[in-house]
């Protein structure tokens, strides 16, 4: 008993910083993101219509881990705006968790956090990370190569 006591003295706070951390990430994300606009702009159509099938994805397969999550999505039904873009919104979130680690590892922990909230709420990420466009991708890769140099 003593021993779960001192492990819960001790990891309270950085287990509560991640909820919130994460609460604040799904939120900022996921806010109105099926009814911000009405419909769905041009280019999300044309992304959403380079899925509609695995020879589509096989002739182009540019951009591949997005084009599968938008081929399930339209194979269940489920191609309504809030679940297309919820899979750049996914992506998006990985992207800050990333870009926290990544400043975390350089400097200290307060601007890491206070880094972490400027990237994602600066519009040039807001908009790609709410769009249905796999332009989300261009953002992970990036932090990906840095993240792998600097380990």
């Amino acid at each position: 008993m003593n021993k779960f006591k001192s492990l819960f003295f001790t990891l309270w706070q950085p287990v509560l910083t991640a909820l919130v951390g994460a609460g604040i990430t799904i939120f900022i994300l996921g806010y109105r993101l099926g009814s911000l606009t009405h419909g769905m702009s041009p280019s999300e159509m044309d992304a959403l219509a380079g899925t509609t099938s695995l020879r589509t994805i096989a002739l182009n397969p540019i951009f591949l881990p997005f084009k599968l999550g938008e081929y399930i999505v339209f194979k269940l039904g489920i191609s309504m705006p809030i679940t297309v873009r919820g899979i750049s919104a996914i992506v998006g979130f990985f992207c800050v968790w990333g870009f926290y680690l990544l400043l975390k590892r350089w400097h200290t922990r307060r601007l890491a956090i206070l880094g972490t909230l400027l990237f994602l709420t600066s519009t040039w990420f807001l908009s790609t990370a709410r769009a249905a466009t796999p332009n989300i991708l261009y953002i992970f890769n990036v932090l990906s190569v840095i993240f792998l140099g600097a380990l």
